[in-house]
């Protein structure tokens, strides 16, 4: 699969990823995109963790709320919409 950052790139085996319909959104071993990261004129933010079957979901629920508090200490006006872990 194809990446792109600051040059296009193909995605070692075994790398977890997302994407979206245009392509990748982020991997495990080169982080976000150009297309997607987050810039100081973003809006609007999704954040995502990766995990594996063996790590219990109140680990990843707990990650996901330090990011959260995160990013309400430099954008305290920032709105959390959802926080959804499956499992």
């Amino acid at each position: 699969m194809f990446f792109r950052t600051n040059r296009e790139r193909i995605l070692p085996p075994g790398d977890m990823f997302l994407s979206d319909r245009e392509g990748i959104l982020s991997s495990i071993l080169y982080g976000p995109d150009d297309r997607t990261a987050v810039t100081a004129e973003t809006t609007r933010v999704l954040y995502t963790v990766y995990g594996v079957p063996s790590l219990p979901a109140e680990n990843v629920r707990a990650h996901l709320e330090e990011i959260g508090e995160l990013v309400r200490t430099l954008s305290p006006e920032a709105i959390r919409k959802e926080l959804s872990v499956p499992g």
